[in-house]
Order: C-alpha cells, then structure tokens, then sequence
C-alpha cells in the first residue's frame, strides 16, 4: 500500500495496524518513497525495555522522576585514570 507522507499523519494507527498484520506499508513524498512499515521479525516481537535498549524520552521519563540509569550502571570512572589525570 502505498501513502503520501502528508497523509500518514492522520492515518498513523490505522497503518500501523495494518503493517502488524503482515501488509507492507510505504510511504512516499513526492515520487520517491521514503520509509517502509512493516511487522517485526518473529526475533524482534519484544518490548523495548525488555531488548536493553531504552528511547531518549525513557532517559528523560526516569530522570523527571529522579531515578538514574540501569542498577549497576555508573558514570563514576576513578579507577580508570591515575591522580594526574592520565588513562592508567
């Protein structure tokens, strides 16, 4: 199914869903298209927190509420560099 970028906007949901169910989605401007909806790969059907790989607007979400990264991540890196400041 092909759709004009400048439409998609009001169609989104309805693309989307029907991308989910196995149609091919492609979006164009102009005469040349510009991206594609499709339905994940069977490896890709996982939530994204689930994949580790979390949006900025998740970063952003977690410090409004003033919780920090991953537990055992850290932004500390001491131990990496000497008292001068050099990489040890």
């Amino acid at each position: 199914m092909l759709v004009d970028v400048g439409e998609a906007g009001d169609q989104l949901e309805a693309l989307i869903e029907r991308a989910r169910r196995g149609e091919e989605i492609v979006l164009y401007r102009g005469s040349r298209s510009v991206v594609r909806l499709t339905a994940p790969s069977g490896a890709d059907e996982r939530p994204v927190a689930a994949s580790g790989e979390a949006g900025i607007d998740v970063v952003w979400d977690l410090a409004r509420e003033g919780r920090g990264a991953a537990s055992g991540a850290t932004s500390e890196h001491g131990g990496q560099y000497d008292e001068a400041g050099a990489p040890d």
